[in-house]
């Protein structure tokens, strides 16, 4: 493809355009999601020993569903 034949003015252009923007913005985003876990997760690990986190760990998780009438 001719670089100057490329009608910069075009509705196709603007959307490939945008299109490109936000999967590069959704790249970003997913890889500062998966690089950020180690910090999310200490968050809500300080407050516990290592031996109530890991009896935590060990519970089985039940939910109870009530139907009250």
């Amino acid at each position: 493809m001719n670089a100057l034949s490329v009608d910069t003015t075009s509705s196709n252009y603007a959307a490939g355009q945008v299109f490109g923007l936000l999967t590069v913005a959704l790249m970003a985003v997913t890889a500062l999601w998966v690089l950020s876990k180690p910090w999310r997760d200490a968050v809500g690990q300080t407050a516990l020993s290592p031996t109530a986190r890991a009896a935590l760990r060990a519970k089985p998780y039940r939910v109870v569903i009530e139907r009250r009438s």
